[in-house]
């Protein structure tokens, strides 16, 4: 039940945020964080919008640590040992920020990763560390927004 749970929750807080980001709100957040002097200008009280962001964030790790704890039935320092919590930032950096999307494709690669590399221990987070610096070396904007980038760049040239 702890799986099911967990894609519910999932699914509804992508539901949510995707919902946010494509509201008038949304809109205002994604203008401040493109240009703040810009919304500031237009008469927006920035610092008050960056306050609701920052508690939204908090408020949505909150939820996570709660699933965390409902899932373990435990919590204590070595429930978020650095390989639990180096790979959050890891799969975002391997993936692409700024989307929804490049975080998922990043959690699907290191995920199955992680778990065929428990073996190993503590290499692992070496293994992490490894691969975050390949792919931010090699793409810096992560696979997502190559991968975007890649398919918009070849056009289709028709018949008229």
């Amino acid at each position: 039940i702890d799986t099911y749970l967990a894609i519910v929750s999932f699914l509804f807080i992508l539901f949510l945020f995707r919902r946010v980001l494509n509201s008038d709100y949304g809109l205002v957040l994604m203008a401040i964080k493109d240009d703040d002097r810009a919304v500031m200008s237009g008469g927006i009280n920035i610092y008050w919008r960056k306050i609701q962001a920052i508690f939204i964030a908090g408020s949505l790790g909150c939820f996570a640590g709660a699933l965390i704890t409902h899932h373990y039935q435990f919590l204590g320092i070595s429930t978020f040992a650095l390989d639990y919590s180096i790979l959050p930032i890891a799969a975002v950096a391997l993936g692409g920020q700024g989307t929804f999307a490049g975080a998922a494709l990043g959690s699907m690669i290191l995920v199955p990763l992680s778990e065929s590399l428990r073996a190993l221990g503590g290499l692992r987070i070496a293994i992490y560390c490894l691969i975050l610096i390949l792919s931010i070396i090699s793409l810096p904007e992560g696979i997502f927004h190559f991968l975007s980038r890649k398919y918009h760049q070849f056009e289709t040239i028709e018949e008229v």
